[in-house]
């Protein structure tokens, strides 16, 4: 057996969905979102940490959505697995995730159906 420790953080992250720290929690979604992105075709390799041109002023960066995430008390696999959903949709429709915000619809009905789910 491999050792756990040697595993993407993504795959950690699915084998213990509450992680400790939100620097853990970031780092998986991070990666797996940008993981997601290389398989669909994307060379983009880090998160956009400055705001969209044309923005307006105080916008929050792909960044700080991701890191509002990993603050939060969702379910690690839920967040990944509403990340995955997010470019199966897209890959359905013709349509292309070009960013994370893309996702949060998806992961907002994952942890909601993830928490119906614990409390029955």
């Amino acid at each position: 057996m491999s050792d756990p420790l040697c595993r993407p953080h993504w795959e950690r992250a699915a084998a213990s969905p509450r992680m400790s720290t939100a620097e853990e929690r970031f780092a998986a979604i991070r990666e797996f979102f940008l993981q997601q992105l290389k398989m669909a075709g994307s060379s983009r390799r880090e998160l956009y940490s400055f705001p969209k041109a044309g923005a307006p002023s105080g916008e929050k960066t792909e960044r700080d959505v991701v890191l509002e995430w990993a603050r939060c008390d969702a379910a690690v696999n839920d967040i990944l697995l509403g990340i995955q959903r997010a470019f199966e949709k897209a890959e359905e429709r013709g349509d292309v995730v070009t960013s994370f915000r893309y996702c949060e619809p998806h992961i907002v009905n994952t942890v909601t159906e993830g928490a119906r789910r614990r409390r029955c």
